[in-house]
């Protein structure tokens, strides 16, 4: 994990384009939106790890390319 992934404010823009990404998904799947039993649970979890690493990648090469001294300085 690195330092800009530790700040809360990327963290809760990750956290949150996360969850509406995986409620859209859900919906469109035809998951009634949280009637669901354990296994539909387990599908919503990995379903939203996986947005919220893209997410995190997204927003990271996103600010290595607009400021590039963010992520530079905790590499040294």
């Amino acid at each position: 994990m690195s330092e800009l992934e530790r700040k809360w404010w990327f963290s809760a823009i990750v956290g949150v384009l996360a969850a509406l990404a995986t409620m859209y998904l859900m919906s469109a799947a035809g998951l009634p939106p949280f009637d669901y039993d354990v296994a539909q649970w387990a599908v919503w979890f990995l379903c939203f790890e996986g947005l919220r690493r893209c997410f995190s990648l997204l927003g990271w090469t996103a600010v290595l390319i607009v400021a590039p001294k963010v992520i530079t300085v905790e590499r040294t």
